[in-house]
């Protein structure tokens, strides 16, 4: 709550996480909820259990998936053959929109089907992944999640019906290495 109340002088008490993510995102039109949703949802998470998990994974991936459906983005990536496709198709949807520039995700097709992601730029997830790992909020592994990658995971789910997921390789916001992979 005191990330909430600093960034955006609101004061969201609640008495469960669903409680919290209804109140988050009935916020959304006024605030940069996304952020206050990923910090509050993986803080919350983390005091409830001791790291975050299922909850968070399902905010940060569930998300994307109904907002490129919504948006009608889903038939500009539905021809995807690949992991590396589909999230490649993507970060171009991105940049013609002026969201990221080309130079900031720069991704790698591994041989492994996985792809790495090099990250760069202005990252819009980074003031709440600072301030969660400043709090030592890790997933269940001991890893920082990362926002960014695992919308990348969701909306390749949506699009090629598999359990994609992200892992931190390297830490160093704004400029981090992660690997999305399917699982």
């Amino acid at each position: 709550m005191e990330y909430i109340q600093k960034n955006f002088n609101l004061n969201l008490e609640s008495d469960s996480l669903d409680d919290l993510e209804t109140k988050l995102v009935g916020i959304v039109e006024k605030y940069p909820a996304e952020l206050a949703l990923i910090y509050g949802i993986g803080k919350a998470e983390s005091m409830s259990i001791g790291s975050t998990g299922v909850v968070s994974r399902r905010v940060a991936k569930g998300a994307p998936k109904a907002l490129v459906d919504k948006l009608g983005l889903t038939e500009h990536l539905k021809g995807s053959k690949s992991l590396y496709d589909v999230i490649s198709r993507y970060k171009s949807l991105l940049v013609q929109i002026g969201f990221v520039k080309d130079k900031d995700i720069i991704l790698t097709d591994l041989e492994s089907g996985d792809v790495d992601v090099r990250l760069g730029g202005n990252c819009p997830y980074m003031n709440a992944c600072v301030a969660l790992k400043s709090e030592g909020v890790y997933d269940i592994f001991g890893n920082v999640a990362c926002a960014r990658t695992l919308i990348f995971a969701g909306i390749a789910e949506a699009i090629l019906k598999k359990s994609y997921d992200a892992k931190v390789k390297d830490y160093n916001p704004p400029n981090c290495k992660v690997k999305v992979f399917e699982v």
